[in-house]
């Protein structure tokens, strides 16, 4: 194998982990806006980019090695300012909440097309 690959069990562990980290993600939005919109206290609300699932999973690979780093780089920049904004939001007036709100969504958006490359076994 070259110094870029790893074994396909390896591959498939990284890939279900990530889709799962993922999934989770996109219900941390929908969490976030039923917060802003009904104005719900969610209990186990995650602010901190390091604590959701998306956030350790970055956490727990090596770009470089697993992953391309310029595509994990690029994730892990627009999932940290996710949560900066979404942390904004939440402590926005309802004025600001609009703003906010756009401001989010593209990021969101920006989100959706990055995508983490995971390097194929040989």
């Amino acid at each position: 194998m070259g110094s870029n690959s790893i074994s396909q069990e390896k591959l498939a562990v990284l890939t279900a982990a990530l889709n799962k980290a993922r999934l989770a993600h996109i219900q941390w939005v929908n969490d976030l806006n039923r917060q802003v919109i009904f104005k719900s206290p969610l209990d186990s609300f995650t602010k901190k980019p390091t604590d959701c699932k998306l956030g350790q999973w970055l956490s727990n690979v090596k770009p470089g090695s697993t992953v391309d780093t310029e595509h994990y780089n690029s994730l892990n920049e627009v999932h940290i300012a996710l949560h900066e904004q979404a942390n904004r939001l939440l402590n926005a007036s309802l004025s600001e909440i609009i703003d906010q709100a756009d401001k989010a969504m593209y990021i969101a958006k920006s989100m959706g097309r990055n995508r983490v490359h995971v390097y194929n076994a040989e």
